[in-house]
């Protein structure tokens, strides 16, 4: 069992002590979460000059969650410095209690499985080792000089993660990760980004960079007479990223569909309704060793355990924290921590490089602007997707600026539905049918 810092220490001896009478906690939950972490850029082709420096930061910082005697209840959050002098923190967030006897959920031990997450190399680097950070900017610059872009711009970081959960009730859970991830782009076009709980060798990056410095240089010249219409548009991992998280893992929240704010009603996960594909499956797995969206235990002590959202088209779990899975009766379901927690699967999978010859002419969608605005509910969208390549003939062109419309649901059941695989990304890329319009 990792031990605690010594402001967590003094945090859980003050509840246990602090208040008399209501004002005494009966019980209570923190999370906590230490991170140590290093970033440099790279700005105009020129690495660590003085707009994107060497950072290196520390940091230790809590929420809690208390029930008092009287049975309300207070949610706060608390940085290093706050959690040094408990008893003006204790008071603060006494005067702030309020009345939800739904969310006082306190676990009791719980045991969380194994997953390694902890690299010793990445770790280092958070701690300043600079060689792996210095390695990858040189590939950014050698991109940049390889493609003919005036500059390359981004950043690494490296981060140390220990984190845990303490109840009253004994839930004591402990955590230790890694993580080492870039971004760049070039010329102002979209670019790479990748995390990994191992430091990623220049090698691999350069491999992964070629693809996005290829689409940046089209990106750079007008396609000329493409027409729009109702097209195949296959969007690329990054934008169907966000297409999942919008349509799908929204609409699964606990709390919007005891809101009423989601697409799906808790009668339907019960009854497994059929409301996309058939072959259709996204699933949570948090386990994967040294996956990056692994973890062994949620912020509320709930260990991880692999969770089907989706069985061939029916649904199956929404996500539900502590407070939801007690309004509804139902057990706890963890969600992803990263949308490369998800598997998404389905029979109708082929390689971006089928996927362009299918296509005929069609469009490819390298990124999106105004999916947060949609409404998530309805599953419509309607967005600007000025960064996408013309697909003529299984080749790609040059920049078309486009919008796309439709609907995703009706997408997710569409027998044209195709998902896609591109080398080096964990989400597939979604090849559909949709209306078209050009500017022109």
């Amino acid at each position: 069992m990792m031990e605690h810092f010594t402001e967590i220490r003094t945090l859980r001896e003050a509840l246990g002590r602090e208040g008399r009478g209501e004002a005494r906690p009966q019980d209570w939950r923190i999370f906590w979460g230490w991170t140590r972490s290093a970033d440099v850029g790279i700005k105009d082709s020129e690495p660590a000059n003085v707009y994107s420096p060497l950072t290196m930061t520390e940091g230790l910082g809590a929420r809690v969650l208390i029930q008092w005697a009287d049975g309300k209840v207070s949610s706060l959050r608390a940085e290093r410095a706050e959690l040094e002098q408990p008893g003006p923190l204790l008071a603060h967030a006494r005067a702030a209690a309020y009345e939800d006897p739904d969310s006082a959920n306190f676990l009791g031990a719980q045991e969380a499985p194994p997953v390694p997450l902890f690299v010793a190399a990445t770790a280092d680097a958070a701690s300043g080792a600079v060689e792996p950070f210095a390695a990858l900017l040189a590939v950014a610059r050698e991109k940049a000089a390889l493609h003919g872009f005036r500059n390359a711009s981004g950043s690494v970081s490296a981060t140390h993660r220990r984190a845990g959960v303490i109840t009253s009730r004994g839930c004591d859970l402990t955590a230790e990760s890694t993580g080492f991830s870039y971004g760049f782009w070039f010329d102002g076009q979209p670019g790479d980004g990748w995390t990994r709980r191992e430091v990623i060798p220049a090698r691999i990056a350069s491999e992964r960079l070629a693809e996005s410095c290829e689409n940046a240089v089209r990106l750079k010249s007008d396609e000329e007479g493409f027409a729009g219409g109702t097209l195949p548009v296959l969007l690329h991992p990054r934008v169907a990223e966000g297409f999942f998280a919008t349509y799908v893992l929204g609409n699964f929240s606990g709390e919007r569909i005891w809101n009423r704010q989601s697409a799906f009603r808790i009668e339907q996960f019960r009854e497994r309704a059929l409301v996309f594909r058939e072959d259709l499956t996204v699933r949570l797995e948090p386990l994967v060793p040294y996956g990056p969206g692994s973890y062994p235990f949620t912020s509320e002590g709930v260990p991880a355990r692999r969770v089907d959202y989706i069985v061939s088209g029916k649904l199956a779990f929404p996500i539900l924290d502590l407070k939801y899975a007690r309004r509804f009766g139902m057990e706890p379901v963890p969600p992803p921590a990263t949308i490369e927690s998800l598997a998404v699967e389905s029979c109708e999978e082929i390689p971006s490089e089928k996927a362009l010859q299918e296509m005929g002419r069609g469009l490819l969608v390298l990124g999106i602007l105004g999916l947060h605005t949609q409404d998530a509910a309805s599953g419509d969208f309607s967005l600007s997707a000025g960064q996408s390549l013309a697909v003529r003939a299984g080749r790609l062109g040059g920049r078309v600026r486009a919008a796309i419309s439709g609907n995703f649901f009706e997408i997710l059941r569409s027998a044209e539905l195709r998902l896609v695989r591109f080398p080096g990304h964990h989400m597939p890329g979604i090849l559909m049918v949709a209306p078209v319009l050009v500017e022109p």
